[in-house]
């Protein structure tokens, strides 16, 4: 049985044994993923939940996470083609880590306060102009992150010249030792100055005090500066998540 729920924007699969598959759409990224049980595949369920997505939102893009070669036959299936491909990168964090680099003369790093989030955000703005997805942030988003009780005004580092917010790294826990650089942004009027490295390695810093031991992030694999900083941090690739979509869908800049 096909079934759509919570205003269309969400589909199931059920049979004799329950849920084989699950789909959704989100009309903020007008994008859709779904999920097939591993042995309920090769029966067409994936398939169908596509077109019944398709026939409610022809234009979406489909996100494949792993980059499996079924995903990508089924996308080819229905005529669409790669629209965005995102590296996952990973590292450890141990008491073998090399010393960070030195602060760019100038620049002071502290933890995020709530007189921070305009400039925040605005800087996001400008910084992820052409990201289909960080470049929405608002301040509401924003205030409503830095208001969960999980979060801690560390878990956000900024980094200033002369008080003025020039990038900032937000970080996320997601066990005691699992953390993630979440968002690495500097103001494009600063790039080429080392911030983002200082950033980057003070955030790093901040979890491995918490007790964090490995740590992962997920770039565009069209981000040439952002992935030479990652390499040069000792983050290698160990995934890939790759987004399709149509030649009729909005493909998002990346």
């Amino acid at each position: 049985m096909l079934d759509g729920i919570r205003k269309g924007k969400q589909w199931y699969v059920t049979g004799g044994s329950g849920i084989s598959g699950y789909a959704q759409y989100d009309p903020a990224t007008g994008s859709a993923q779904m999920c097939v049980h591993p042995k309920a595949r090769r029966r067409g369920i994936g398939a169908a939940l596509a077109k019944a997505v398709l026939a409610k939102y022809p234009n979406a893009a489909w996100w494949a996470f792993g980059s499996l070669d079924s995903a990508a036959a089924l996308a080819q299936s229905l005529g669409f083609s790669q629209a965005r491909h995102l590296l996952l990168m990973r590292r450890e964090l141990t008491a073998d880590d090399p010393p960070a680099r030195p602060v760019p003369e100038g620049l002071q790093i502290s933890s995020f306060w709530s007189a921070d989030a305009e400039r925040i955000v605005e800087l996001n703005s400008a910084a992820f102009s052409k990201h289909p997805e960080q470049g929405q942030l608002t301040l509401e988003d924003l205030k409503t992150a830095t208001e969960d009780v999980r979060f801690e005004n560390r878990d956000l580092l900024v980094g200033k010249l002369s008080d003025h917010i020039v990038g900032y790294h937000w970080m996320k826990r997601h066990s005691p030792t699992e953390g993630e650089v979440y968002v690495l942004a500097v103001d494009p009027d600063f790039h080429g100055r080392g911030i983002g490295r200082a950033l980057l390695e003070a955030g790093l810093e901040v979890l491995r005090e918490r007790g964090v031991t490995k740590v992962h992030l997920y770039v565009e694999s069209d981000s040439e500066s952002a992935i030479a900083l990652y390499d040069s941090a000792r983050f290698t690739v160990s995934g890939h998540d790759t987004q399709y979509a149509s030649k009729h869908s909005e493909r998002p800049s990346s």
